[in-house]
């Protein structure tokens, strides 16, 4: 059996250019700091901050109300086959 191997999309040079200006800017703009300041940081610093400034991961529906719709669906899918008998 042969595994298919994903290839990667590599970005190019002014891509990765391009995202860092913005989070450059964006980070600048949350956290109200001169363009200097960042520009300054450490690499280590400016992701830490840059983690720091973003929103939190958005959260699914928790396990029991998808349970609770499925079963409420069941019970509607199961009274309208009673009704067609």
């Amino acid at each position: 059996m042969m595994r298919r191997i994903k290839k990667e999309k590599r970005r190019s040079a002014e891509e990765e250019w391009i995202i860092l200006k913005r989070q450059i800017y964006r980070l600048s703009v949350e956290a109200g700091w001169p363009l200097e300041y960042i520009l300054e940081m450490p690499y280590s610093s400016f992701t830490e901050c840059l983690l720091s400034f973003q929103d939190p991961p958005r959260q699914g529906p928790a396990v029991r109300d998808v349970e609770a719709e499925l079963d409420r669906l069941k019970e509607l899918n199961y009274k309208s086959m009673r009704s067609r008998i």
